[in-house]
């Protein structure tokens, strides 16, 4: 299959992706027509209830035994540990403080270890980013420093990510994909085929009359 054939059957792929996924703002913000309201249900009259040969009318049954029911609660609270729920209030932030030492690594850093364990070295990464090796040596050379969000999308595409990775990733630089944003879901497809071509990428992206990464 030639090059023009398999960019055809990518785009149609991306095209049946983008209609299942994509939600239009216009379409989102068009106020549906208004439902008729139900017509109001007459209540049933209450049927007396008989205690001891006598009629009691069941609103006033019902009244005491949700008195009753009150009480009952209230004692049951009266009888929990509040002690015990002390200690299980203050375990929260120990095991928050955990969670967000396990989150805390900046985009730098996750790159450079997602780039450890694949065994790449920069010429790798910025080549298949198509990054200028410049500016991909000032970005790995400060964990703090936050790239542009379609150099972070190169960058997860170089390095080969799934599409929850790549989420974090983002996630870590201050971004996210949008499902009401066109070109973010034509970026989703790739990650969540593992399509890592940032040329096929970007010829989709033209294609379909959308920005392409790095150009």
């Amino acid at each position: 299959m030639d090059k023009e054939k398999e960019l055809k059957q990518l785009k149609s792929s991306v095209s049946d992706f983008v209609k299942k996924y994509y939600k239009d703002p216009a379409l989102a913000n068009s106020k549906p027509a208004p439902k008729p309201e139900p017509k109001p249900t007459p209540k049933p009259e209450p049927k007396p209830v008989k205690e001891y040969g006598k009629e009691i009318p069941s609103q006033t049954v019902s009244a005491s035994a949700s008195s009753t029911r009150y009480s009952l609660a209230v004692e049951e609270l009266d009888a929990i540990d509040h002690a015990f729920l002390d200690r299980s209030v203050n375990t929260v932030p120990s095991v928050y403080s955990i969670f967000n030492t396990l989150k805390s690594d900046t985009f730098v850093q996750k790159m450079n270890n997602y780039m450890f364990m694949k065994n790449l070295d920069s010429t790798d990464v910025y080549n298949a980013a198509q990054i200028d090796r410049k500016l991909f040596s000032k970005i790995s050379s400060d964990i703090f420093y936050k790239p542009a969000k379609d150099t972070c999308i190169a960058i997860c595409l170089a390095l080969k990510l799934t599409h929850c990775e790549t989420t974090e990733m983002l996630e870590t630089a201050g971004y996210a994909f949008s499902r009401a944003n066109l070109r973010d879901v034509i970026l989703e497809y790739f990650f969540y085929t593992k399509k890592y071509n940032i040329d096929d990428v970007n010829d989709i992206l033209y294609q379909m009359n959308q920005k392409t990464l790095g150009r």
